[in-house]
């Protein structure tokens, strides 16, 4: 399939400058440059988003695919959870107020992640990094895209299921750091018409290394899991994904990629800045990582 040229705009994307970003991607070739920046200002650009001093957005998602039983109920499938963070640092906190918690149980202040551990239910137990940075890293993709370290490769086109285009398919893989290159991949579905990430394909959890309080040793799947966007959102001119839903690989007996489970973004703002009370650990918090103690 051709790609289409396209005029990216200088008042709409800025190309990295702020740490993290100083360098920006490799590219496997110009087109797939053309293609991902293409992407990029579709969703509106990268000055807007380094321009953010925050953003803040509440999860909601029902893990449907989870038995219900032996102490496990339907409340157990819901998560309900609110994020906000610096994009620039990746400093932030995390509100649960599912659980009926007071304050803030998630935090990262540039030096040390802590939690005070959440019980979302008897079999499975989101992490403190998990809930500040999976689904974050996922929703923010076409900007994550920009960061250093990170390399693009055109892969070819494909279909997602409920939408039987052609999607332009970008594989990318990072390397953080030199020596460091991190396992797992993302490949990007890019829609044809619109330039918007339709969604994306995962065998990793952690691939994009927000803040630096990833683990060095990330497990990689053998199976990918898949975010397929149904519904996007704008906000200040940035464009989210606003509803998407994880497919899984079938199950033994079963036909096709099998939900997961529905998400929803709800919320979304970029003009709340981070609250630095709110970054400190409190006196009941376990400390998960120590940057002081990693050196």
């Amino acid at each position: 399939m051709r790609i289409d040229l396209v005029l990216i705009l200088s008042g709409l994307v800025a190309w990295p400058t702020a740490a993290g970003w100083s360098q920006g991607p490799t590219y496997d070739s110009p087109q797939t440059k053309q293609l991902v920046e293409q992407m990029v200002a579709a969703h509106g650009g990268m000055a807007r988003w380094q321009a953010a001093p925050s953003f803040r957005y509440t999860a909601i998602m029902n893990l449907s695919i989870l038995p219900v039983g032996k102490g496990r109920t339907y409340h157990d499938n819901w998560r309900y959870y609110t994020v906000t963070l610096d994009p620039r640092d990746h400093r932030g906190y995390v509100d649960i107020p599912f659980e009926q918690s007071p304050t803030q149980r998630v935090g990262y202040d540039g030096t040390e992640l802590w939690t005070i551990p959440p019980t979302f239910d008897p079999s499975f137990q989101d992490s403190p990094t998990m809930l500040l940075y999976f689904h974050y890293a996922m929703v923010t993709l076409p900007w994550q895209t920009q960061r250093d370290g990170v390399h693009l490769a055109y892969v070819g086109t494909d279909t997602l299921p409920g939408y039987p285009a052609a999607h332009q398919m970008v594989d990318m893989t990072f390397d953080p750091a030199p020596g460091r290159m991190i396992a797992g991949h993302y490949r990007l579905y890019i829609d044809p018409s619109t330039h918007l990430l339709r969604g994306w394909a995962m065998n990793t959890r952690y691939a994009i290394l927000p803040g630096a309080v990833i683990p060095d040793s990330i497990p990689v799947s053998r199976n990918e899991g898949y975010r397929i966007v149904d519904a996007y959102s704008t906000v200040d001119g940035i464009v989210l994904p606003r509803s998407y839903v994880s497919w899984v690989q079938p199950r033994e007996g079963q036909v096709g990629l099998q939900v997961a489970g529905p998400h929803l973004v709800i919320n979304p703002s970029l003009q709340t800045p981070l609250d630095p009370a709110r970054l400190k650990r409190p006196p009941n918090a376990q400390v998960i990582w120590s940057r002081a103690g990693s050196n």
